[in-house]
């Protein structure tokens, strides 16, 4: 058994356009969870649709299963807060199915809009060190990444939100590597302690003796997860 310790990571369609639009009334809307069989653009995908989910069968139903959020579940002062008072489960049976994390949304909005993923990792969210950019390539400095060409991550919270969202990895060495950005800047090699990046890695979740749950704790682990 497997525990993956993923933190959530809003989508950038999520807020702050989405909350001025009043698309989101977290305390009164149904909150759902699926899981995730692809690692969606962070930066683009605004609606369930925009997501892969697992095929339906072997106990996952497609849309996954509702969960409640906190009334004080909110937007204030540029501060978001999301809190899971239901934990989901996923009951699984057969041979089970495969996915790279759980994603949240509104199932009462029209659209199903997105709210944030948290993705399965062993390694769990790594802090970033160093950045810089020239033109559209920004290169991230992190000792003993262990990625390598073509891997997909996620970036997040970095003080240049261009940087932000899902990228593939290019020119690696040791430290560094490379991404592509969508906004030409120059950037002078900076210290930074907020960056964060996930490589997503795979869990297949499979039924014991007919049957089995996985859960995404209020810690923000999930749990009961084989691998």
């Amino acid at each position: 058994m497997s525990v993956y310790t993923p933190e959530l990571t809003l989508f950038h369609k999520f807020l702050p356009t989405a909350i001025g639009r009043g698309v989101h009334a977290l305390d009164v809307h149904r909150i759902k969870a699926c899981m995730l069989t692809s690692i969606p653009s962070v930066q683009s995908a605004a609606i369930l649709a925009d997501l892969t989910q697992p095929a339906a069968g072997n106990g996952y139903v497609s849309g996954g299963v509702v969960c409640g959020v906190s009334p004080l579940s909110e937007y204030i002062g540029g501060e978001y807060s999301f809190r899971v008072v239901f934990v989901p489960s996923f009951t699984v049976t057969g041979t089970g199915y495969s996915a790279l994390g759980i994603a949240f949304y509104n199932d009462t909005a029209p659209s199903k809009n997105l709210i944030g993923a948290s993705f399965f990792s062993a390694a769990g969210p790594v802090v970033i060190t160093n950045v810089s950019q020239t033109g559209t390539t920004a290169t991230i400095i992190k000792a003993a990444h262990g990625l390598a060409d073509g891997n997909v991550i996620v970036i997040d919270r970095l003080p240049f939100p261009w940087m932000n969202g899902t990228r593939t990895v290019a020119n690696v060495t040791t430290d560094t590597f490379d991404v592509t950005v969508s906004i030409s800047q120059t950037v002078a090699s900076q210290a930074v302690t907020s960056g964060k990046l996930i490589k997503p890695e795979t869990a297949t979740v499979t039924g014991d003796d007919g049957s089995y749950t996985a859960s995404f704790g209020p810690n923000g682990a999930f749990t009961n997860i084989r691998s």
